[in-house]
């Protein structure tokens, strides 16, 4: 019975990985194929069917036409400074709204949480007008922040998602961690930075990859601020190489794995914290 047992474990263990297994491929096969178009030469591209194991006609002409005459530096700067910026406001003012308000009692906030939660129902395209006209006339200020990054950054950093996150994790850290720094003298902003921060790291890690994804993928919002190629992302930069008259399916490739290669990176360096902060959101919750 033992022996039975632990034979059907091993079966189940083996169907398990495998089925994992094919899921990996099936998610990884579209970015193998991207890489390897991006090395071939045009004349070696197959647009009718999938080719996989041709590695004839390789080269890196592709990726010097992007960088050279493309030109995806500059849009590869812009994403850079849109999400450095934009991840560090977002993720300091979401857990600036999630400590009181995982911590404090006031009234109103039920709804408050209510309203954060219900954002995330509103997409982008449901709000492009009314946000175009904000930004381009912003009330009483009578500022207009087209064409600059500051018009690009500020629609994308409030996010109901990070900050019902961080509520959630914040909550659930003792009170009596909190108690003691009050009776040592903390003040509220002492005791936000020297213990909620960082006994967060966990949740703080998962937010920086989502927030990070955020910004780097933004493309409606610069697509309906930015008219100028200055002070466009790679999101734009791509659009416009795929509408070009003819498309080069060898360069654009080349640019993409560019665009898309900071993305793994950082979730590859980062998966540890964001892996521990989704299962500590998971256990908390």
């Amino acid at each position: 019975m033992v022996a039975k047992l632990k034979e059907a474990k091993r079966v189940k263990a083996a169907l398990m990985f495998l089925g994992l297994a094919v899921i990996a491929v099936v998610m990884l096969l579209p970015f193998y194929w991207m890489v390897l178009v991006s090395f071939k030469q045009e004349s070696g591209i197959s647009t009718t069917r999938l080719v996989l194991f041709d590695f004839r006609h390789l080269s890196l002409e592709n990726y010097r036409y992007a960088l050279k005459y493309f030109g995806i530096g500059l849009y590869f700067k812009n994403s850079v400074v849109i999400t450095v910026i934009g991840m560090f406001l977002q993720v300091a003012v979401s857990a600036l709204a999630a400590y009181p308000l995982a911590r404090m009692k006031f009234p109103g906030k039920r709804v408050l949480i209510a309203a954060f939660l219900a954002t995330m129902m509103i997409t982008d395209e449901m709000i492009a007008i009314p946000l175009y006209l904000v930004v381009t006339n912003i009330p009483f200020l009578h500022l207009n922040l087209a064409n600059t990054y500051a018009g690009i950054i500020l629609p994308a950093v409030p996010w109901g998602f990070l900050i019902f996150m961080l509520t959630r994790f914040f909550a659930e850290i003792p009170k009596e961690i909190e108690e003691a720094a009050v009776i040592d003298g903390c003040s509220a902003l002492g005791v936000f930075g020297r213990i909620i921060l960082p006994l967060s790291k966990p949740a703080l890690g998962s937010v920086l990859v989502f927030s990070f994804l955020n910004f780097w993928d933004q493309f409606l919002i610069p697509l309906i601020i930015v008219n100028t190629r200055e002070l466009m992302p790679l999101t734009l930069g791509l659009r416009i190489m795929l509408s070009a008259e003819q498309t080069f399916y060898g360069n654009f490739m080349a640019a993409t794995v560019i665009a898309t290669l900071p993305a793994v990176i950082i979730f590859l360096y980062a998966q540890r914290y964001f892996i521990a902060g989704i299962a500590a959101g998971a256990l908390k919750g």
